[in-house]
């Protein structure tokens, strides 16, 4: 019996002393290592960006608040408005049906002095270089134009 308890208490001893020391074999299992740690770390933080990216680039226009919604739709419409500037375009609207832009839209002519007929109602003849052009006045659009020099 005296045998038995003292190997119990030698078993005690070293039971503690393995607790309280070195790791076992099976904690060193579970601990991940520093590179291990840092590998994740990495991982995680890509994903993070990658999710982020995602978000801001499928973000639908509906989940903006008020004046953000109003603001990027009028961005959106300013975009789809824009045209190309050209040489071509500029003269496009010199034709009839074309529409006269506003800084050529001069001074009304007097059609009788000139003789030109009396415009319609809503219209007005404008010189420009050396045609008078027919337009209408709201919204510029060319009816007829008719050469200064005849």
């Amino acid at each position: 019996m005296i045998w038995s308890r003292a190997a119990a208490a030698m078993l005690a001893v070293c039971v503690s002393a393995s607790l309280a020391g070195a790791p076992s074999i099976a904690a060193a299992k579970d601990k991940p290592t520093q590179e291990e740690l840092l590998l994740k770390k990495k991982k995680q933080q890509h994903q993070k960006q990658q999710g982020e990216q995602k978000a801001h680039a499928s973000k639908p226009a509906g989940k903006l608040s008020g004046e953000k919604l109003k603001k990027q739709q009028k961005v959106e419409a300013q975009q789809k408005m824009k045209k190309p500037a050209s040489h071509a375009a500029a003269a496009d609207w010199k034709r009839t049906g074309g529409t006269m832009p506003k800084k050529f839209r001069g001074a009304p002519v007097d059609y009788k002095k000139h003789h030109l007929k009396q415009p319609p109602k809503g219209y007005k003849w404008v010189r420009h270089n050396n045609d008078y052009v027919l337009v209408a006045i709201s919204t510029g659009i060319v009816s007829a134009i008719i050469s200064a020099t005849r």
